[in-house]
């Protein structure tokens, strides 16, 4: 997440020079990039934005606007299916997910209402800050984990 931050940030930078001039995508590149982006978000359940708007972005030449779009339409095409393997397995509390979608479909209203009048620069700025901030949000809440499993293994060593 940090070097996808960091080359965001850049890549903001040189881009506002030649505003306009995107490359093509390359599928040798790209097909990859969506195979993992697809099993982190099938395993871990996490990928959407984080990681799709980047690989559009840096990978694939697609403006930041577009890149955005692009990745609403893959979430939500990942959501169904990852539903769809869940469904009559766990039980899902509708009312919850209900209110949840309606209060993010407004969330979503509103964000295309303002993308419309923020420049690509500073969409890609701010993005990279987020996931410098996501990223750090979750090393954060992860620290135990990552404690815990020296602490299991040199119990385990001393065990030996």
């Amino acid at each position: 997440m940090v070097a996808a931050a960091v080359s965001m940030f850049l890549n903001a930078r040189r881009s506002s020079a030649s505003a306009g001039s995107e490359r093509a995508a390359s599928p040798q590149l790209l097909i990859p990039v969506a195979l993992v982006v697809g099993l982190i978000t099938g395993v871990v359940g996490v990928g959407g934005g984080f990681l799709i708007v980047p690989a559009l972005v840096l990978l694939g030449g697609v403006a930041m606007k577009q890149a955005v779009g692009t990745s609403l339409l893959v979430i939500a095409m990942n959501c169904a299916s990852g539903f769809a393997g869940y469904i009559g397995r766990v039980a899902i509390p509708w009312t919850f997910v209900l209110s949840f979608i309606a209060v993010a479909a407004i969330g979503i209203l509103v964000g295309t209402s303002l993308a419309r009048r923020v420049p690509q620069r500073a969409l890609k700025q701010a993005f990279a800050v987020f996931l410098i901030a996501m990223g750090t949000l979750i090393l954060i809440q992860n620290r135990k984990a990552f404690t815990a499993d020296k602490t299991t293994r040199s119990a385990r060593g001393a065990a030996r």
